[in-house]
């Protein structure tokens, strides 16, 4: 009995470990991706882009390819967001918007990324941790199956 419990604390441990390494390897993702996007804006300013779409386009597959090595679940919102991106510096270049109005637009769309990537981690956790009651249940139910042939209770 006490190696059972011993083993699913074990396993507890596992988890939360593997999420602590995810999440350091998410932010260091982010690191990352914020260095290459100073990058993309510093040759901009020196001229070496002539246009924000340019500017735009620069970094995104190294930072696609970053997040994707380091299992950031929503590839498609970062898909998304970097359309989005390009639409807006297109319409920059046109002078159909101005770099602030294409701000806005961009804070708008990261708000609204931002709200669906919490929906979908706030979605698995439900899922989660409805596996895991149904596992305890389970469990339970093997051990009360356990305890009436061996006698014990």
């Amino acid at each position: 009995m006490k190696s059972i419990f011993a083993l699913l604390a074990t396993f507890t441990l596992l988890l939360t470990g593997c999420a602590l390494v995810v999440a350091q390897r998410q932010q260091a993702a982010v690191r990352q991706a914020e260095t290459i996007q100073d990058e993309c804006e510093q040759k901009r300013s020196s001229g070496y882009f002539k246009t924000r779409v340019e500017t735009v386009q620069c970094g995104r597959e190294r930072i696609r390819q970053i997040l994707f090595l380091t299992g950031y679940p929503h590839l498609d919102l970062f898909d998304l967001r970097a359309v989005n991106d390009v639409v807006l510096a297109r319409k920059v270049d046109s002078g159909e918007l101005t770099r602030d109005e294409a701000r806005l637009h961009s804070a708008e769309m990261h708000s609204r990324v931002a709200t669906e990537e919490q929906r979908r981690i706030t979605a698995a956790q439900q899922t989660q941790l409805q596996a895991q009651q149904m596992q305890q249940q389970k469990f339970q139910h093997s051990l009360n199956i356990y305890n009436n042939r061996t006698g014990l209770h």
